[in-house]
């Protein structure tokens, strides 16, 4: 599974960061469109190199900052880079710095990295193999104005997030957190100042939480609204709780600090009150370009369960993906969601996804188990397979993007199939929210009279809304809603009608066709399946 999450976070990252069409780039090729003096490099051309080895010399002899400038706008390095001397790397990054290969800083050098020196929208990007390396831990390290302390290990961190859980704290190297043994609680029970990962990995990371009481569980219990927790990867993760807890391989609970750039892997099991692969419960915040791929089986409580984050009450959650097998033993209770369990607090989900199998509660969607008021759910898409046991068969409620939708849905789709549920909609399985420019063509396995090729019980509006015809098992035109014929704002459409050309309603700007993509079906522009 180390591989499956290294590739999603690496196809992610490269979408997020955008392809580089002008960048300085630091690769084997020859130096060229750079000019370089008195230890700064700058970008002259659109499409600038800088060769790794001109640039390891020039830091053997003294300070080097590279500047891509309005030029090139980014900084990428495409190859390995060491330097063992005391001097400086600093990068000046007019917008992003993406690292696919790693920097290493072999002896008490230090880093600085600035981005968005002119540019917006900038952000620092770790893909593939990249991830920044200190092997001194009392080398400097500066990002955006703010100075980080090097820890090498969760102990170490531990320690200094208890002294001062204000200061800023950064990942020297990978760790394999098997030499600690398991974890009793979260080892760093608060945080609201920073962390940085810096692309390096936590792996083997375990907790056995035996308490009788509830606790925020995850390698952080919990962030406040001041805290950031960024590039960092955990592979090999376990956590189990006895009693009813707020569980998250990253993080127990987000009270409103910012989330992005993580990825992480492992099992979750045991009783919850809400749980998900990165994050159990967000209260406020964002969560961007952030992945989860997770086991989660939850045999107690009453919990939101989801692929990245188990029930999210404001904020957003934004560029990020779950891949996950999520499931529960108790038919009566929790809600389950390929990405989220539940969203509300007017929370906005964009650009995201989700895949894998979900089974085993009363409410399951692909995407979200349960939208409520105020929520939104745009340019996301679902592909998931949900089945098994679903609950009390009488009230359960399946969709291949929403479970039960009360919020707004807008340019999302959904895939994969349905096995049984009593309300089961390609889409949605039961809702009263606004759904626009959106499409389904999951597989149905038609159980009743709800079964709707968007939605199984409707009670909200609709607007250039299909489904496919011919995927979903659903060929009666007229039944795009399972409770009621012929629902305004409904239409199915053949697959070779989806297939070939957008339908009315649908943004070329934000979706897009082609033979080899999404099996020549729409797919979106900004979350490319």
């Amino acid at each position: 599974m180390t591989g499956k999450i290294g590739a999603a976070a690496m196809l992610l990252a490269g979408l997020w960061a955008g392809s580089a069409q002008a960048a300085l780039v630091i690769s084997t090729a020859a130096t060229n469109n750079v000019s370089c003096s008195g230890g700064v490099c700058t970008a002259t051309a659109a499409n600038a190199v800088l060769n790794a080895h001109d640039l390891m010399v020039s830091l053997a002899h003294g300070d080097t900052t590279l500047v891509s400038s309005s030029t090139a706008q980014d900084i990428e390095f495409d190859t390995p880079v060491h330097w063992t001397s005391a001097h400086a790397l600093t990068l000046d990054s007019y917008r992003s710095i993406t690292f696919t290969q790693p920097v290493m800083s072999e002896g008490p050098g230090g880093v600085t990295m600035k981005t968005n020196d002119g540019g917006t929208a900038g952000d620092i990007f770790f893909t593939g193999k990249g991830r920044v390396v200190f092997w001194n831990l009392a080398s400097g390290l500066t990002i955006n104005g703010a100075s980080y302390t090097l820890v090498g290990d969760i102990a170490t961190l531990t320690s200094d997030a208890a002294a001062n859980s204000s200061g800023n704290y950064a990942l020297a190297n990978n760790y394999d957190a098997s030499v600690h043994g398991t974890y009793g609680a979260a080892p760093i029970p608060y945080l609201n100042g920073k962390f940085d990962g810096l692309g390096n990995t936590i792996s083997n990371f375990q907790i056995l939480y035996n308490a009788h009481s509830s606790a925020n569980l995850g390698l952080f219990g919990g962030l406040d609204m001041a805290g950031a927790l960024s590039h960092l990867k955990m592979t090999h993760a376990f956590i189990k709780s006895k009693y009813p807890s707020w569980s998250g391989i990253l993080l127990g609970t987000n009270s409103g600090g910012s989330v992005s750039g993580n990825s992480v892997q492992g099992h979750i099991s045991g009783a919850h009150l809400a749980v998900g692969g990165l994050i159990g419960i967000q209260m406020g915040g964002a969560v961007a370009t952030s992945s989860a791929t997770a086991v989660i089986h939850v045999n107690g409580g009453d919990p939101g369960i989801g692929g990245l984050i188990g029930s999210v009450e404001g904020g957003t959650i934004v560029n990020s993906h779950a891949a996950a097998t999520l499931s529960a033993s108790s038919t009566q209770k929790g809600d389950i969601g390929g990405l989220v369990g539940g969203l509300s607090q007017n929370a906005t989900i964009t650009n995201c996804s989700a895949t894998g199998t979900l089974s085993n509660a009363n409410i399951i969607g692909g995407l979200v188990a349960t939208t409520a008021s105020g929520t939104t759910i745009a340019t996301s898409y679902a592909n998931t397979t949900i089945g098994g046991a679903l609950g009390d068969p009488q009230v359960s409620r399946a969709g291949g993007l929403v479970g039960f939708a009360d919020g707004g849905i807008s340019n999302s789709y959904a895939g994969g199939q349905i096995t049984y549920a009593a309300y089961e909609g390609g889409l949605v399985g039961e809702g009263g929210g606004a759904v626009t420019n959106s499409y389904a063509f999951t597989h149905l396995a038609l159980s009743n009279f709800n079964d709707g090729g968007v939605i199984g019980d409707a009670f909200g509006t609709f607007g250039n809304t299909y489904w496919d015809l011919d995927t979903s098992g659903i060929s009666k035109p007229s039944q795009g809603a399972g409770s009621s014929a012929n629902y305004p704002g409904i239409t199915g459409l053949s697959d070779a009608q989806l297939k070939s050309g957008l339908p009315a309603g649908f943004d070329p700007t934000i979706w897009g066709e082609s033979p080899g993509i999404n099996n020549g079906l729409p797919y979106l522009l900004a979350v490319v399946p």
